[in-house]
């Protein structure tokens, strides 16, 4: 199904999308280069919650991407794995 182009805050607009995707590729703003500085990333510290971010795709199918740093808390990833994983068992 094509849903067109939908434009306004993802957070708001991604519970109207639901089922309507099979795949959401999810690219949010890491805040500028400052994001380099730390070893590790967090991904509440984001312009956008990146949490949440994932959280939002999830409402609308179970295939996500995100583009993210490379730097990335790999324990964050793995909670929400896990926290999917749970919801989906």
């Amino acid at each position: 199904t094509d849903t067109g182009d939908t434009q306004g805050d993802f957070l708001e607009e991604a519970p109207k999308l639901k089922g309507l995707a099979s795949g959401v590729l999810v690219s949010p703003p890491w805040g500028g280069p400052a994001y380099s500085a730390t070893e590790v990333f967090d991904l509440r510290q984001m312009d956008v919650d990146g949490l949440a971010c994932f959280k939002a795709a999830r409402q609308i199918c179970a295939g996500i991407a995100m583009f993210l740093p490379r730097t990335s808390n790999i324990a964050q990833l793995a909670a929400l794995a896990a926290e999917e994983a749970q919801e989906d068992g």
